[in-house]
């Protein structure tokens, strides 16, 4: 009986981490969407809760290939946020420092309009495709 149980439980809680899978045919490659491109432009400073969030207007660049954006965050110190771009054009890419940062927005007519997060900075974004 617990044997039959825990056989449910566990074909439950698989099912439930599925439902979000999209199969993908064997080989297969991702769509490049027609965001693939490189954007450039300024992350605006709208919070400075440490007082050590640098410059209030920083230029940066995100790189959009297949579907996957990377975007140097710090590049002096090395640090990328990546993550996939959606087919609507909205992304949420992160990485990590010393904590967790966020790059989050939407691509739309060549333009990234988002923010940047992190434990105590927050900036706008705004970055074009091409510029």
């Amino acid at each position: 009986m617990l044997r039959k149980a825990l056989t449910l439980i566990g074909a439950v809680a698989l099912g439930a981490c599925q439902q979000d899978v999209q199969p993908v045919a064997s080989g297969s490659a991702p769509i490049a969407g027609n965001f693939d491109g490189i954007y450039r432009g300024t992350f605006t400073l709208t919070h400075n809760g440490s007082g050590q969030c640098g410059s209030t207007v920083i230029n940066r660049t995100m790189t959009v290939r297949a579907n996957s954006g990377s975007l140097p965050f710090n590049p002096s110190q090395g640090f990328v946020a990546t993550g996939m771009i959606r087919e609507d054009g909205s992304f949420s890419l992160i990485g990590q420092t010393v904590g967790r940062v966020t790059i989050a927005g939407r691509i739309e007519n060549g333009t990234v309009n988002g923010t940047f997060d992190s434990n105590q900075c927050k900036y706008d974004v705004a970055l074009r495709r091409g510029s």
